[in-house]
C-alpha cells in the first residue's frame, strides 16, 4: 500500500533531492545552510591608533581568506611590538576607516543540521513549506505522543500493565507495542536501548519517545510485528514500512 509522508521544511536549508526522484533508506534529504555574519575587529582601539591610520599597520588585504590566529596587524614601538591576531576564520571583507575596524565575513561551518530519510520512497512534491514523499507502507494515527522521532523494528509484547520481569529478550533497536506498562518497565526498556513505545493506556512521562493509539489501531499495528516503523510523536502518526 502506498502512503504519503509530509515533512515540514524551513527556508534555511539546502535541499539535496528533486521531485520524482527515487530515494533509498539513508538518503540525505537536506542540510542546513551555512550561517554567515560579519566579525568587526576593532583595530584602532586595540592598537591605540587613530581610525584613519589603521591601513599602515594591517598585514592582510581585502579579499584575503584567513584562518583563526592569522596576524592581521602589527604595531612596533621602541621597546616592544604588538601583534593583532584574528579570532575567527573567514574572508576579509572591508576596512572601515571611520570606525577603525577590519570587517571579516565568517561562515559558520560547525555541525550542520541534516535530515536522513529512514525509508526508501519517491519524492512526489516539493513546496516552500514541506516535502511529500511516497512510501510503500501504512500510516497509523496516534491519539497523542511525546518525545523525538524514533525508527526501529516493531516488537509487540502481550499482556497488560507489564512489569520489569516481563521485559525479556533482545529489545535493542525496537519500538515496543504494548497495551499498558509500568514506569519501571519503561526504564528497563530504555536501559536495554529500545527506541520507542506505543501503548493503549496512557501513562505519565515515559522516558522513551511514545505514542498512544486506540484499541482498534493497536490490534492493526501488532499484526505488523518485525517490520520497520517510524514513530512520529509530534505528527501523531506511526509509519509502518511494507
Amino acid at each position: 500500500m502506498k502512503s504519503t509522508i509530509n515533512l515540514p521544511i524551513s527556508s534555511d536549508i539546502r535541499l539535496l533531492i528533486k521531485e520524482e526522484e527515487k530515494i533509498e533508506a539513508g538518503t540525505l534529504l537536506w542540510e542546513k545552510k551555512e550561517e554567515k555574519f560579519i566579525e568587526a575587529i576593532p583595530v584602532s582601539a586595540l592598537l591605540k591608533i587613530p581610525p584613519s591610520q589603521i591601513l599602515k599597520y594591517l598585514k592582510k588585504k581585502i579579499g584575503e581568506n584567513i584562518e583563526a590566529g592569522t596576524i592581521l596587524a602589527k604595531k612596533k614601538s621602541l621597546f616592544s611590538s604588538f601583534l593583532l591576531k584574528s579570532p575567527v576564520e573567514g574572508l576579509i571583507k572591508e576596512v572601515d576607516l571611520k570606525k577603525g575596524t577590519l570587517n571579516i565575513l565568517v561562515q559558520k561551518t560547525g555541525n550542520k543540521d541534516k535530515f536522513i530519510f529512514p525509508f526508501s520512497g519517491k519524492i512526489k512534491k516539493i513546496t516552500k513549506t514541506h516535502l511529500e514523499i511516497e512510501v510503500e507502507g501504512i500510516i497509523i494515527d496516534l491519539k497523542r505522543g511525546g518525545g523525538k522521532d524514533a525508527v526501529g523494528t516493531l516488537l509487540p509484547l502481550s499482556g497488560e500493565n507489564l512489569g520489569v520481569l516481563d521485559i525479556k529478550g533482545e529489545i535493542d533497536g525496537c519500538i515496543i507495542a504494548v497495551q499498558s506498562v509500568a514506569l519501571e518497565a519503561v526504564v528497563k526498556m530504555e536501559v536495554l536501548e529500545a527506541k520507542g513505545l506505543i501503548l493503549v493506556k496512557r501513562m505519565e512521562n515515559p522516558q522513551l519517545p511514545w505514542g498512544e493509539v486506540d484499541e482498534e489501531e493497536f490490534h492493526k499495528l501488532i499484526k505488523e510485528r518485525g517490520k520497520k516503523v517510524w514513530l512520529r510523536p509530534e505528527k501523531k502518526e506511526v509509519i509502518v514500512l511494507e
